[in-house]
């Protein structure tokens, strides 16, 4: 029998495998909010049903409706964040060394309500997938909030917020995937001011310089290179180039054989 997914909390929900250096911290009683809100200037408790946020956890049933077009985690993302995560053991990690648990693809149990001990293997990678899978989508709706509130220019409400996605929805897949990806984590996408600003502009150039994530003040490597290589790499002018080299494009490098061509031989 699966585990009900009344016991996973407000970090767990959003995935919360690493904790983003900019925010705040999170009391118990912030995580047992009714309302389960993240951004600090959202006020109301009622904003979950004007935002069209996913349910509260009191019924497990009432997950996020995946057919919506403005909820859109493709299964390379999740392959994605797999690779990336790596599923924990039955048993949890305390990944943090903060003598929290952490269970299937970053799931922190930080109010240890998480209760698996008697599944199966299989029921297990059922259960990780599961979590993972509505973790992306309260993420996709983290990041869709934060980025609308913050970078989109439109107008809030006297609440705080703005219900104008209009700017976020029509960004680039790629582009949903990273500031998904970096809610996913916890982080405070304001706390990237020039990469989300680049994404909403269309300049993947500025996104290459300032995309890369640390923790605790390393750089998450792995993270950093499959986000490259999975997300930005086509998109940069020479595409296919190194992200460390000012390689010319192709083109580049064609049209200046044909010139030095032209110069030699005088046509």
């Amino acid at each position: 029998m699966m585990v009900s997914i009344t016991d996973i909390n407000h970090e767990q929900r959003v995935g919360w495998s690493h904790k983003g250096e900019n925010m705040g911290a999170y009391t118990e009683k912030d995580y047992e909010a009714e309302d389960w809100l993240i951004e600090e200037n959202w006020k109301e408790e009622n904003l979950q049903g004007q935002v069209g946020w996913s349910s509260a956890l009191g019924n497990p049933t009432n997950k996020p409706d995946l057919s919506k077009p403005e909820v859109v985690i493709g299964p390379d993302h999740i392959e994605f964040v797999k690779r990336n995560e790596s599923l924990h053991k039955q048993e949890g990690e305390d990944v943090e060394g903060e003598g929290i648990l952490t269970y299937g693809y970053g799931a922190r149990d930080v109010l240890g309500k998480f209760d698996i001990s008697d599944l199966n293997s299989a029921e297990y990678q059922a259960w990780s997938d599961s979590t993972l899978t509505s973790n992306l989508h309260d993420s996709f709706r983290i990041a869709r909030q934060s980025f609308s509130n913050n970078y989109s220019g439109a107008p809030l409400n006297d609440a705080g917020y703005t219900t104008d996605y209009t700017t976020f929805d029509s960004l680039p897949y790629d582009a949903k995937m990273i500031l998904t990806d970096f809610a996913f984590q916890g982080i405070d996408l304001r706390s990237y001011p020039n990469m989300v600003t680049a994404l909403r502009d269309g300049d993947w150039d500025t996104v290459a310089k300032e995309y890369k994530r640390t923790l605790r003040g390393k750089e998450l490597t792995k993270r950093n290179l499959d986000t490259y290589n999975t997300y930005i790499k086509h998109h940069v002018r020479g595409e296919g180039s190194s992200e460390l080299n000012n390689i010319k494009s192709d083109n580049s490098v064609f049209d200046t054989m044909v010139k030095s061509t032209k110069d030699l031989f005088g046509f």
